[in-house]
Parts: C-alpha cells; structure tokens; sequence
C-alpha cells in the first residue's frame, strides 16, 4: 500500500502496516491468557460531583449573575486546587480544597482569601475573610446557608474547574510527590513533554523602601523574560507541588525547585524560611489581638529574617526601588563603612568671638535585625560589624529628623569634648575639621592625673593631683573646695571634673581618711583594704590614672603561690607524713592553713607581704588532703604525722598531678604503689596443685589477695556471681599455710562465716580444691559448739573453721580467745547494716587480715559498703558520722560529682570487680527475656481495688506519717505483688484464675518439650506450693528448697538436681539465691520482680557460672500495666548508684519515698 502526502509524495506503508498488525495480534493473545485484562473494569469513573454541590445551599438566579459579574472582571480567580486528607474528617476521606485570590475592582489582589473545602458531593466548609461579606466576629465558621457574593463565585470556579479535570481522583498530593519522584529516578517522568528541552528558571531578589522607612523584599522569576511574583503563598504552594503558575494571559511557568540554578535555589531556600518566620509572628501577633497587614507579594525585611536576608545577599547587587525616587541597582557589601561628619567652629556671628565647635552630617538610613544591622549608603547597603554597630547607636540617638545630625559643644566643655570623645568618635566616623588651629588656639591642656603613694609605719598615704599643663592642682579640692591651691591663671572652670572625681572615688574606697591640712588620704593599718588595693585596686586606679610609688611602698606586695614540699615514708603499718615549705617557715604554714579554713581572704606574712586565699590552688589542695585524712593542725605541730598505711594508695592518687606540692616518697612507700599498680607482675604463684584449674583472672584475683596480706590491708572481691570467688580465697589460704608452716608468729587457723545455706557448700569446696587444708563446720546445739571449738583450741587439729554469721553471734564469746589467721565473710552483704549482732560480732573477731566476698557490696545504701570497709580496715572510711556528712549525704542526696570521685578513689584499690562477660570470653551466652501476662476482668478488679485504697491512703499522710506507717505500708504493697502472682496468695475464697500462673505453666511445659531443665525462683514460698499443687496435678516431677529445707538435704538435692533428668527446680529467692552451682539447668525462671535486681542476679548464677556449657536463657514474669513494670521502671533509675562505684545494681522496696510509692501506683 502506498500513500500520498499533502506534498503530492508517494509514501511506502506496507511494512509499517505489517508491524502493527503483528503487535496487535500479540496483544490480543496476551489480554486473552491473561487474567488482569478480563478483570479491568473499564466503565466511566469520578471521584469529584461537582453538579452535586449547589444543592441545598439556595443560590438565587441573581446571586449567581453577581457571582458571574464578579468573575467576569477578574476580581476573583481560583489559584490552586488539590485533594489531601483533612483532620475534621471522621471518614479519613480525600477531600478537595479550593484556595482563590481576591482582587479590587482595578484587579490589585487584596490582602483577604476565600478558602473553601469540598466533599466528594458538596461543599463542607467555607472561609472568606472578606470584612464585608460576614458580619460575625469568626470570619472563619462553618458554612452557613446564605453564601457570600464572593464564596458563591468561588463554588462557580470549583465546579468549572472539576468539570475540565475529570482526572481528580483520591490520590493525595504526597502520593503524586512520591509517585514523580520515583518516576524521575527511573527515568521515565512524563510530567511535560518539553521538560528534557526546558531552559533553568532564575529567581532575582527585588527590594523596596517604603516611607515609612521599612524594607520589603520581593520576588521575581523567569528564563528569558523575568515575572514579578504576586503571590508569593501561591507561588510557594506551586513550587511544593510542582504545578504551573500564570504569569499574564499568556505564560506559564512550569513551578519547581528542580528548575532553579543554584543561585535562585539559595534565594528560594531564604524565601521559603521567611514565610515561616512571616507566618509565626503574624500568628503570635494575632493571638495578642494585632494583626500585620498583608503584602501578598512582598516580605517585610526585620529580625532574623533581615539577619538572613543580609548572609545571603552579601556580594550581589538587586534593584531597589524607593518613595519618589524610582528604581536604582544597590549591592549588598560587606566592606567597613563610617559615615562622614563635619566638624567646624561655633563662631558668634556679630562679635566674632569662638562660642565652641558644631558637629554636623547626614547619617545614612539603618536597618537592624536580631544580630545585624545594615545602612543604605549611595549605591551601597553596608553590613555593619558589630563593633561598628554598638558606636553608632548612640549616633542615631543623637540624631534627628531623617537621620541628621547637628550638635553643638560650648567653649567650656570643648576640652573634655576633644580630648575624651572626639577620638571614640574617630573610630566609628569620618571626621573633617574646618578651621582646626583656631580651635586649638581654644583647648585646655590634656589633665595628666596622677596618684603619689607612701607607707611610713603602719600608714598607708597618698596625695592624688591634676596636672594642666604647668598648672596642678589637688584632687581633694573636690572634697574641700573652699580651698584653692592652684595659680592665678587658668580657671577652675576648665577642669575635667568628672575625671578626677572619677579618680578620688576609686581612692576614697582604700583610703576612708582624709587630712586637710596636708591634703592627703590616708589608710590607718587596716590590712583588709591595704589588701584589697594591692590585689586590685592598683590595677583599677593605673585604668583611670598614673600611679608612682615609694621604696617603702614598692617593699609591700603580694606573695607568689606557696609551694609545699610532703615527705612521705612507711614504716610497718605506719606512713609518716611531713608538710614543709621553702616559702615560709612552719609557724608561718600553720597559720596560712589556719586562717584559710577560717575562711579568710589573705593572710599578711612576717615579711609584710599578702598571701592571697580566695583562689588559692596550692593551699586549697594541702587544706583539702588534711581534711581527707583526717589529719588537724594539732598533728602538724608535733612534727611527722602518722596515719594508718592503707591510706597510702589514696594519698598517691590525690597527689598525681600536684605541681604545687612536691612529694618525697621513700623507697618503701614507692614499692607498695608500684605492687599495687602491677599485681598481675608480682611474685605470688598459685600453688602447684590448683594451677591447672585456676583461670588467669583468678590468678590475678589471688595475687590481688596476697598483695592486701602482705602489706596488712583488707579487701573485697566483689567478682560477679559465678566467678569462683571462694577458690581464689582458698588459693590464698593453702599458699599461705604451705609458706608459714614453720613461723610461729603467725596463727595457723582461718575462718570462714557464711549464710547457714552455705555452711556445707563450703566445706564441699575446700574438699574438692583444697584436700589437703583440715576444715571444720561448727554445728549442732550450743553446747556441742562450744566444745568443738574448746577441742580445737587445745588441740590445734584444724586449718579452716567453717560458720554462719547466725552461730556467730550466739557464739561470739567462744571466740574471744581465738587470733585467725584470715577472716573471710562469704556474702558480706548481710553485714550491711552496721548495728546489727551479725555485723557487731564478725568485727570483733582477731584476725591478721579480713576479706569479704560478695558479688553486691552495695544494694540500697553507701552505709552498706562503710560497714564493710569498717569490718576490713576499721576507720577507713572514718567514723560513721564522718562518712555520712562529707560523702554518703552530698552523693545521695546533692549528687556531688567530687564526692563520689573522692568516695571512688578511696575505695577503688581494696575492691576487685570483674564481670563474667569480660572475664569468661568461653562462658555461654544469657539471654534475657521479659514475657508479659495480661489480667482477666476478675483479677483486675482485685488489684484495681488495692491500688485505689493504697493511694488514698499515701495521699491523706504527710511524711511524717508515711515514715511511721510505712511497714503497714509496705505490707499492702506486699499484697499488691501477691495479687499479681495469683490472688489465691491473699484471698482464700477467689474462684478466678491468674494470668501468670497459666502463663508459667505452658512455659515449663514447652521447656520441657524443647529437653530443658529449669530453675524457678520466686520470692514467696506460697506461691511455690500453688505450683507444686499444679505440676502434681499435671505429672511433672520437680525439686524443691526453701528456708525449712536443712541444709545438708539442700546439697544433696542440688548433687541429684546436676545428675539425674528431673527437669524442674521450685527455689525461694532468700534460701536459694547464693552459694549453689546448678550448673545442669539452662533456664532460669523469675515468677516475680523483685525490687533488688542484684538478688535476681544471683540466683541466675546459679546457673549462669563456671562449668555451665549451654546458653542460659532468663526468662522474667510480668503481668502487664500492674506494679510489676514500675518495680523494673524503678530499678532502672536507680541502679546508677553501685554502678558508679563498682559496677553493680540495686533498690530496695524499704527506701522507696512517698513520691516514688505514689509513682508506682499511678
């Protein structure tokens, strides 16, 4: 087939023809096999109906022709209308939204809008700002039934508009954004065919100068021909969404920042940043009642905005058009700029005589923003610096109508205006002087003030003058001006009285007497203010005048820092310790310590010289490391000072870095730092028989041990749960005896006092690692216990005795004849609190050395870890009293930073902390696992219940009865939790169900299913005999301890636990927390939170711990939005106490607050 062009050309088609029928079979072939074509539906759609929206509104035919009319003249055109998901909408609907600009009658927009917002069918809300349209004081209601002229014209638009773009659908303008952008990544944007050829749009800054004297800024835009932007809210929605914008009749720009060079995309990232600054002060200031007017096309140039404006445009040059002036191109500099000022003589004008001088000029207009200002100079606007800024403020004060300057300065006060102002003034302006040798022929001499100053004797003296040329006169002249001492000549009038007065009031504040008949201020042997001028008062008065001084007074000064020199020696258990100084001699050191304690602001030494206090580094360093010794002035004057050695490692630490205070260190005190600070290089082996089982970290642990021994210091091992604290101890022990079998001045015989429940595990561990050391457990009726400690006494036939800390106490006086070799307390935190029996009777046992062994050695409070450090090392940390004002209260109750380092740096060398994940890199994985249970309606009453009555009952106290009823308190918080656990805990007659004990019975018997073996731990023995009822009734066979069970049972039933394939083990938190290894389980269960993290720690090291080879996973009961959250909420925020100090975690229930408790039931 062939065809012929209009061209009369002959134009060949069969093979375009053959290529499409080909195409179309193909099509035809797939939409057959395919199942998307037979499902389109392909029926007419609409999602907008704009012949829906009149009805019901009642537009009168009249009103729709004024509507018409008004649209005719163009004094309404719709700007934008986009689709979006409006708040108000309970449907969530895609609603439309109509924005329109308003214009007067000459088509000038106005600054008022028209907003109206469609359903799918109808019009739902209205908003025409117009004053006349809508009388009430909202013009922003809901639409009413009588529309204006102005929205009736607004829905003839909206119904043109969405009959021309039937394409309006649910999409939403972030969906078309999305949409482009993805489309443009691909490559494959459609929006405009001619976008590959379209040329970059520039945006040009335009600036105007109203008469008012504001500055606006406005916009235009274009590529070939540039467009002034008229609405700039239009334009900036234009360029958001990308859509075209008219400019006339005849063009349209394509709107998008994709379309700016990188110059106009600068300007368009200001403008955009304005509007928001725009908008949020016309919103500040219509919540005050104000409102600014509106300029739809231009922005108002003040504030940050101005600061903005100025970075941006500093450089570049813009047209800026001003009142009766037209338009001119300025550029915006950012070179230094003062104003010219003319400066001429006053000269009367019919006798001719000098009256002063004038200064006259013409500032130039000035701008200012929030940090910047600018002036409009020439074809220039200045940035102003901000030196220059704060010069020429008091300039434009002065100033009058537009910005002139003309002032006047008489003849008097010319020399004061010449010699004081007139250079300032220099720095900021251009100065030209008309005529200046006239003027100079006029000006008094420059005053040369000065100050003379004497000391004579306890008297410090001075005589101040003011010399005018040859002529001087006396200051005090101001204090007594009936006398004249100056020459006949030149007139008092001259005088720069405000300068001297200046001067004599800064005197008379060090000199308070004045002698008038040798016309001098005096200073009567007060040292405060003799003082107070040399430190700063001669540097204010050398600011305002000259000084010249005396031998005598150039002999008083202030001393330059002391410097200190400490002699420090160790000798047994003994350092002494020596303070001198090449400075001063002792009796002078004694008192500068003495008088900065009082608080005093110097000291004045022997040789007249100040010694300044206040800030006084060198001194406040030697103040403070006596105070923190404990050592008085009292031990100073007797020479060396002796205090105990362990206070030797924290004297090392606060002398690190004391420039001012130089230590001399004997050779055994530098060798007991250097064993400290290498302990892992020191020369104690663990014996041969347990270097195959001791781990490097244990080694370390045992050299740490030996070091404390060797130099008589007690200490803490503060290892992890599991870490094997108790072979380390026994390394020490059989090292020990191995080495001092044949030295008779040591005692052959250590003890160990441990929990009851963990008697028998340590005479399992001493048998196992240590064969070889005779251990006893001392046991049985009071009677038998006594007389195993008589035989033992007499005989000598053991090494280790082996005791809880409950037989202690009953039987402190059986030990009173008894000196041990070591006293080791296994779980040193049941000595805690330091008034109890427990605590009393383990620090009256003799020993060489004391260890104390715990994972926690802090739970609640810091007087916990005083009253072990008073076990080891009595007076370490001072008295009690002592350590509760200068550490426990400013750390726990002011949260004083220094404290707790000073705290920190004390105790960091006598405790070692080690956790299992940096130690035991070959230890199996814990996982930790938080399973939420959700309470029924009949549970929740039950615990709803309890939290209102607590509450009420917290909120009526005051604290006062908090404090004394808190024990009540605590108990129906008790009954809180058990309600948790299950509410057969605490009402005998519920016949509901608990959450948590259906939850923990479906996860043992997955855990079963899976081959796990499991410890569970709760705090409340009841709640494991609800279990046990369960697991009876469900056939599961289990272990169990508790506080009844004896102790003896308790390792044969861990023994079974560990061998045989019973899969589940019901422990109480109290009796089974510490001293076992349960090494067979690999699941830990926590039924209930409790409030001290650190005991649920340890009863998951149980398991947790050397010779465990499977992961451990910890899996922790919650009932959901109960008190059991807050319990784990609490303790996160105050575990950061023990942290600080040495790594741990912990709260109590018994110090939670009033407010924390109120917290807790919330």
């Amino acid at each position: 087939m062939e065809e012929k062009n209009t061209n009369n050309r002959t134009i060949p088609l069969q093979a375009l023809n053959a290529l499409q029928e080909e195409e179309s079979m193909r099509r035809e072939e797939h939409a057959e096999s395919s199942s998307s074509g037979a499902s389109f539906h392909s029926e007419e759609y609409q999602y907008f109906f704009p012949d829906e929206f009149e009805k019901g509104l009642h537009i009168s035919e009249a009103e729709r022709e004024n509507a018409r009319r008004l649209i005719r003249r163009g004094e309404i055109r719709l700007r934008q209308f986009y689709t979006g998901t409006e708040t108000f909408s309970r449907t969530n609907e895609v609603l439309g939204e109509a924005l329109f600009t308003l214009s007067d009658p000459s088509g000038y927009p106005v600054p008022y809008n028209l907003d109206m917002i469609f359903s799918r069918t109808k019009v739902i809300m209205s908003r025409c700002s117009m004053p006349d349209c809508n009388p009430r004081e909202d013009s922003r209601s809901y639409l009413h039934r009588t529309m204006c002229v102005h929205e009736a014209a607004g829905l003839l638009l909206a119904e043109d508009y969405l009959r021309e773009h039937p394409e309006l659908d649910a999409t939403t303008p972030d969906m078309s954004r999305f949409m482009r952008d993805v489309e443009s990544l691909r490559g494959t944007n459609l929006r405009h065919p001619e976008d590959s050829r379209r040329v970059m749009l520039r945006m040009e800054p335009l600036l105007s100068l109203l008469s008012s004297g504001t500055l606006l800024l406005s916009f235009r835009i274009g590529a070939s021909r540039m467009y002034k932007i008229r609405d700039l809210e239009e334009f900036l929605n234009n360029m958001t969404r990308r859509q075209e914008m008219a400019f006339g009749k005849k063009t349209v720009l394509k709107m998008s920042p994709d379309y700016l060079d990188e110059t106009s995309l600068r300007w368009y990232r200001f403008f955009v940043a304005a509007r928001k600054a725009d908008q949020s002060l016309r919103d500040s200031l219509a919540d005050a009642g104000r409102r600014l007017p509106e300029k739809p096309d231009s922005i108002v140039l003040s504030g940050y905005t101005l600061d903005n404006f100025l970075r941006t445009a500093e450089g570049r040059t813009m047209q800026l058009k001003e009142p009766r002036e037209g338009s001119r191109q300025i550029t915006v500099s950012g070179e230094p700029y003062s104003p010219h000022l003319d400066l001429k003589p006053d000269i009367h004008s019919e006798t001719g005589a000098l009256e002063g001088v004038i200064l006259s000029g013409r500032l130039p207009r000035l701008f200012t923003g929030a940090e910047t200002a600018c002036c409009l100079a020439g074809d220039k606007l200045y940035i102003l610096k901000e030196e220059m800024q704060e010069g020429l403020e008091s300039l434009y004060q002065a100033a009058s109508y537009q910005y002139r300057l003309n002032m006047r300065v008489g003849r008097i006060r010319m020399g004061e205006f010449y010699h004081k102002i007139l250079p300032a003034l220099r720095q900021i302006a251009d100065i030209h002087e008309e005529d200046p040798d006239l003027i100079n022929g006029y000006l008094p001499p420059e005053p040369v003030l000065t100050v003379y100053l004497d000391y004579d004797n306890g008297l410090v003296l001075c005589r101040p003058e003011a010399a005018y040329g040859r002529e001087v006169f006396s200051m005090t002249d101001l204090i007594d001006w009936n006398e004249k001492t100056s020459a006949a000549g030149t007139q008092d009038q001259y005088r720069d009285r405000d300068s001297e007065k200046q001067v004599l009031r800064q005197l008379e504040t060090y000199f308070p007497h004045y002698d008038r008949t040798l016309r001098i201020l005096y200073n009567d042997a007060d040292d405060d203010l003799l003082f107070e001028l040399l430190d700063h008062g001669l540097d204010e008065l050398l600011s305002l005048c000259e000084v010249r001084t005396t031998d005598a007074f150039r002999r008083l000064g202030m001393q330059k820092p002391v410097k200190f020199q400490m002699g420090i020696s160790l000798e047994s258990n003994l350092m002494n310790l020596s303070v001198t100084s090449r400075d001063v001699d002792e009796e002078e050191l004694l008192n500068i310590l003495d008088q900065y304690r009082k608080k005093k602001r110097f000291v004045r030494l022997r040789n007249g010289n100040f010694l300044k206090l206040e800030n006084n580094e060198s001194v406040d360093r030697l103040s403070r490391m006596m105070e923190e010794l404990h050592l008085s002035l009292r031990d100073m004057t007797a020479g060396k000072m002796h205090i105990p050695a362990y206070r030797s490692l924290y004297l090392d630490k606060m002398l690190e870095g004391q420039a001012d205070i130089y230590a001399d260190r004997d050779r055994h005190f530098r060798k007991l730092i250097q064993e400290f600070k290498t302990v892992s290089d020191s020369e104690y082996d663990v014996p041969g028989e347990l270097e195959s089982i001791v781990r490097p970290y244990q080694a370390r642990g045992y050299q740490w041990l030996r070091t404390l021994d060797h130099y008589g210091f007690g200490g803490i091992l503060a290892d992890e749960m599991g870490l094997g604290k108790s072979l380390q101890t026994l390394a020490v022990l059989k090292a020990t005896a191995e080495e001092e079998a044949e030295d008779e001045t040591r005692p052959k015989l250590s003890l160990i006092v441990c929990p009851a429940s963990l008697v028998y595990n340590w005479l399992e561990e001493v048998r196992k690692f240590t064969p070889d050391l005779r251990a006893a457990v001392i046991t049985g009726t009071a009677s038998a216990r006594a007389g195993q400690l008589r035989e033992i006494r007499e005989k000598q036939n053991q090494d280790i005795l082996i005791t809880s800390y409950d037989l202690l106490k009953r039987d402190i006086q059986e030990y009173s004849d008894f000196r041990f070799r070591f006293e080791i307390i296994d779980e040193a935190q049941y000595i805690k609190n330091h008034s109890t029996a427990a605590s009393k009777s383990v620090k009256l046992i003799h020993a060489d050395t004391r260890y104390a062994l715990t994972g926690t050695p802090i739970e609640n409070r810091l007087s916990e870890l005083w009253s072990i450090f008073d076990y080891l090392m009595p007076g370490f940390l001072y008295d009690y009293s002592s350590f509760r004002d200068e550490l426990e209260k400013p750390i726990m109750k002011q949260g004083e930073e220094a404290a707790l380092e000073r705290l920190r740096r004390m105790v960091a060398p006598f405790i070692l902390r080690r956790c299992k994940k940096d130690v035991l890199t070959d230890l199996p994985e814990k996982i930790e696992e938080t399973h939420f249970a959700g309470m029924d309606s009949r549970q929740r009453k039950l615990y709803d219940a309890q939290v209102v009555q607590m509450r009420n009952t917290i909120r009526s106290q005051d604290d006062s009865d908090f404090s004394r009823r808190k024990i009540e308190i605590l108990a129906e918080l008790m009954r809180l939790r058990q309600i948790c656990c299950d509410p057969d805990l605490c009402f005998s007659n519920y016949r509901g169900g608990s959450c948590k004990t259906e939850m923990c019975m479906d996860l043992i018997r997955n855990l079963i299913d899976g081959g796990h073996k499991t410890l569970l731990f709760s705090q409340f023995t009841s709640m494991l005999e609800i279990l046990q009822t369960k697991l009876d009734a469900a056939g599961i066979p289990y272990y169990l301890i508790t506080g009844k069970t004896p102790k003896e049972t308790r390792l044969k039933l861990v023994n079974q636990f560990n061998r045989d394939e019973t899969p589940l083990f019901l422990i109480s938190l109290k009796a089974g927390g510490t001293g076992l290894n349960l090494t067979g389980a690999d699941s830990v269960i926590h039924y209930d939170p409790w409030w001290n993290t650190a005991a649920e720690d340890q009863a998951t090291d149980r398991a947790h711990r050397i010779g465990q080879t499977n992961v451990v996973t910890v899996y922790k009961l919650v009932v959901k939005d109960t008190i059991e959250e807050k319990i784990i909420d609490l303790q996160n925020r105050k575990a950061r106490l023990a942290e600080d100090i040495l790594s741990g975690d912990a709260v109590s229930s018994s110090t939670l607050t009033r407010e924390e408790l109120l917290e807790i039931l919330s």
